[in-house]
């Protein structure tokens, strides 16, 4: 275009689709070296480093990810979208334990965010701090409680909770019934919680 702005941006964004369409293929190297170059063009737009390190985390990198993470917050330690954005790369790379921090502060910062607690709940879920998972989701739905996630959410917790002693499979069902009619029948994931929640009360008839 001859605006070097205007070029460099659309730079920045042909290399962020091409990590994409490389993480959608999982080539997660070749994804980290496009968030890299998408990043080194658009360097005020923290959220490509963790792009970045979100594909090394999912590669296996997870030091290297770790690096990065580290970098990008320092830089704006109190931002809930980079926070947020670093929680979800940890857990969408099978390290639960480590997302709880990131998520725990930018809930802190923006308590009424449901995906964010949403996130949060589940990563102490995957942590196996079912307790914890189980009282984040009980006050999520006393804040939201006609949010079907919320509902759906908790009933299959309740439903298949390995430490059995939290198990509600009652409260369970009617959870389920509810965020099925919510969103009328038409949810595929609610259909099979409310499938789980009936399997399990006729097993405790």
């Amino acid at each position: 275009t001859g605006n070097p702005t205007l070029d460099n941006a659309n730079r920045a964004r042909a290399w962020y689709q091409l990590g994409a369409l490389e993480q959608s293929a999982h080539q997660w190297q070749a994804a980290a070296q496009a968030f890299a170059e998408s990043s080194k063009l658009a360097p005020g737009q923290p959220l490509l480093k963790v792009a970045q390190g979100a594909a090394l985390a999912l590669g296996g990198e997870h030091d290297q990810a770790r690096q990065i993470f580290t970098q990008t917050l320092a830089a704006k330690p109190n931002d809930p979208n980079l926070l947020h954005a670093v929680g979800k790369a940890f857990l969408q790379s099978k390290l639960p334990q480590e997302a709880i921090a990131p998520l725990q502060q930018a809930y802190a910062l923006v308590p009424k965010n449901l995906t964010l607690a949403l996130a949060l709940a589940l990563a102490h879920e995957k942590s196996e701090d079912f307790p914890a998972a189980l009282a984040l989701y009980e006050s999520l739905l006393q804040a939201h409680p006609n949010s079907a996630q919320v509902q759906n959410s908790l009933a299959l917790l309740l439903t298949t909770c390995p430490n059995e002693s939290l198990r509600d499979p009652a409260k369970a069902l009617s959870l389920a019934n509810t965020a099925n009619t919510t969103t009328r029948q038409s949810s595929a994931t609610i259909l099979h919680t409310l499938a789980l929640t009936q399997a399990a009360n006729n097993e405790n008839k």
